[in-house]
């Protein structure tokens, strides 16, 4: 009878964490069930003191060992939630997909919403098939030019590192390539939100319009202030194969130069805080590079598959 009874008790605990981990999971996010607030200290003692109020009876050996398969058994259970977090639901909706523009290419992507991204060359995007949640989020790794279909009901959300960006409906760049030192966000036509995403808050939002740039630095993890009048048409010729530079920095427009035609080059260190004004309209590789040499006084030599840059400066 007592080992019945212990059997019973066992069943029900057993579902009753399987019923809190489910509820909890579909509480949070219905598509995708986790938790993060395990305590296995506390579990193990409440398991412990519900078992001696049932049963004072026991020997504290048999309670510790109940108390400790309980335990294996609730995390297990907990496990299983949490793969389920990492691993795609097939029966879901949400289906996910990535698009990448490797290096010599620009690409254009026409989204399930309508809306139109070009990624630039060593890009990608990570976008649901189709936007069935309250919300159309993507992921962008490296610089996108936006064109976001209208929709008042579902905000368009963009994931770059460490910064959100959300419009209802606008034309607008973003360039968060790894290797940068800061995140853009230039708007083109409309209104843009930019924050970070350790701002719970949302009291660090900056709102931009047309021809207006925030910039996330990342060694401060911070937006900096509105910068206004910027000329948003130049920073996104690069969609349609142009690529136009005001006072650059050199080290930044060889970053650029190289992606866009997938080649190395390797400048002189007194070249690297050089500032370029040049504007290139579908030029060949070979035009990009005479033009750079020229504005810094030096030449180009190619050798073993990469360009050296050399000249006096700046």
């Amino acid at each position: 009878m007592k080992k019945n009874k212990i059997k019973e008790e066992e069943s029900k605990l057993e579902q009753s964490i399987a019923n809190y981990f489910e509820k909890k999971a579909q509480d949070e996010h219905p598509e995708h069930s986790y938790t993060h607030d395990f305590d296995k200290e506390k579990v193990y003692s409440n398991v412990l003191d519900l078992i001696e109020r049932r049963q004072k009876k026991w020997s504290l050996n048999k309670i510790q060992a109940i108390a400790a398969a309980i335990l294996l058994l609730l995390s297990a259970t907990l496990s299983f939630y949490y793969y389920k977090s990492q691993t795609p639901d097939a029966s879901s909706s949400l289906v996910m997909m990535q698009e990448s523009a490797p290096k010599g290419k620009v690409i254009k992507l026409s989204l399930e919403d309508g809306t139109i991204v070009f990624l630039n060359a060593g890009s990608t995007l990570s976008f649901p098939k189709s936007f069935t949640a309250k919300t159309r989020e993507v992921v962008l790794k490296g610089e996108g030019f936006f064109k976001v279909a209208h929709d008042i009901k579902k905000p368009f959300i963009i994931h770059t590192d460490k910064v959100n960006t959300q419009v209802l409906g606008t034309s607008f760049n973003i360039n968060a390539y790894a290797e940068h030192k800061d995140i853009k966000v230039t708007v083109v036509s409309g209104k843009v939100a930019v924050y970070t995403q350790a701002d719970a808050s949302g009291k660090a939002t900056r709102l931009i319009t047309a021809n207006q740039q925030v910039v996330y630095n990342k060694a401060s993890q911070r937006l900096d202030e509105v910068e206004e009048m910027v000329n948003a048409a130049n920073l996104v010729a690069w969609s349609e194969g142009k690529m136009i530079y005001n006072n650059q920095l050199l080290s930044d427009v060889i970053m650029d130069v190289e992606r866009h035609y997938n080649i190395d080059i390797e400048a002189a260190v007194n070249l690297q805080s050089c500032r370029v004004t040049a504007n290139f309209d579908n030029a060949s590789v070979e035009k990009v590079l005479k033009v750079l040499s020229k504005l810094i006084d030096g030449d180009t030599k190619y050798k073993n598959g990469i360009y050296f840059l050399n000249g006096k400066g700046c």
